[in-house]
C-alpha cells in the first residue's frame, strides 16, 4: 500500500480511534471506580456509564485496529474468519486490565476509610480479575500464534477416491 494511503489511514482512522479508545478506557476506569460505593450508588447511572464507555472503547479499538491492518500490522495477518475473535480477546484484555486498576484503587480506598470487609471484597475481586487477565493474555497469545500459522499453511491436497 502506498505511503500516502497509510498516512491517511492513520490520520483518519487511527488517530480518532486511538483518542476514542483512550477516552473510553478512562471513563470505564471511572465507572469501575464508582462501584466502590456499591450499596449507595444509583445503578442505572453506573450501568449506563459502563455501557457507553465500553461501547466507545470498542469502537475506538476497532478503528485503531483497522488502521493498523491497513498499515500491515503483522499480528493481524490471519484468516478473516479468525480476526473478530482475536480482536475480541485483545479488547477483553484491555477491559480486564483497566478493571483491575479500578479494583485495586477501590480496595485501597476501602482500607484507608477503615472498611476492612469492603477492602477484602475488592481485593478478592482484584485477584480474580488478575487471574482472568493472565488467562486472557495467554489465550490471546496462543490463539494468535495458532491462527497466524493457519494463514501460512497450505491445505492438504485432495485425494481422488478409489475406483474413479
Amino acid at each position: 500500500m502506498p505511503l500516502v494511503v497509510r498516512g491517511i489511514a492513520m490520520v483518519l482512522l487511527g488517530l480518532p480511534g486511538g483518542i476514542l479508545w483512550i477516552v473510553g478506557m478512562i471513563t470505564f476506569l471511572f465507572a469501575c471506580w464508582n462501584l466502590r460505593g456499591i450499596f449507595e450508588i444509583h445503578w442505572a447511572g453506573v450501568l449506563i456509564s459502563l455501557g457507553l464507555s465500553a461501547l466507545a472503547s470498542a469502537i475506538g479499538f476497532s478503528m485503531l485496529a483497522a488502521a493498523e491492518m491497513l498499515n500491515g500490522e503483522k499480528r493481524y495477518q490471519m484468516p478473516a474468519r479468525r480476526l473478530p475473535a482475536y480482536l475480541g480477546w485483545e479488547l477483553l484484555e484491555g477491559f480486564l486490565a483497566v478493571a483491575l486498576v479500578g479494583l485495586v484503587l477501590a480496595a485501597i480506598s476501602s482500607f484507608a476509610a477503615g472498611k476492612p470487609a469492603a477492602g477484602g471484597l475488592w481485593t478478592f475481586a482484584g485477584i480474580i480479575d488478575a487471574f482472568s487477565l493472565a488467562a486472557a493474555f495467554r489465550i490471546t497469545m496462543l490463539k494468535g500464534r495458532e491462527w497466524r500459522a493457519e494463514l501460512t499453511h497450505q491445505p492438504p491436497p485432495s485425494v481422488p477416491e478409489a475406483g474413479s
